[in-house]
C-alpha cells in the first residue's frame, strides 16, 4: 500500500499527529474513501501502542449508498 507523508503545520498545538485515509475499490473499480482518522505521536522515546478511530463517511443518496 502507498504511503504519503506530509509535514504541515499552521500551529504548534497538536503536533505531531499521524493522519490516516483508508481507500478501497467502489462497485465499478474507483477508488473510494472508506474511513480516515488521527492519532497523536508521542514525545517520548521507546515502543508506543496507539489506537485510532476511524471514522466512515456516508452517502448522501440512496443510490450512492446502493453502488
Amino acid at each position: 500500500f502507498p504511503i504519503d507523508i506530509t509535514f504541515k503545520s499552521t500551529n504548534p498545538f497538536g503536533w505531531p499527529q499521524i493522519v490516516l485515509s483508508v481507500y478501497g475499490p467502489d462497485f465499478f473499480g474507483h477508488d473510494v474513501v472508506r474511513g480516515y482518522g488521527a492519532v497523536h505521536v508521542p514525545f517520548v522515546p521507546g515502543r508506543h501502542k496507539r489506537t485510532i478511530a476511524m471514522f466512515v463517511p456516508e452517502s448522501s443518496s440512496r443510490l450512492q449508498q446502493l453502488t
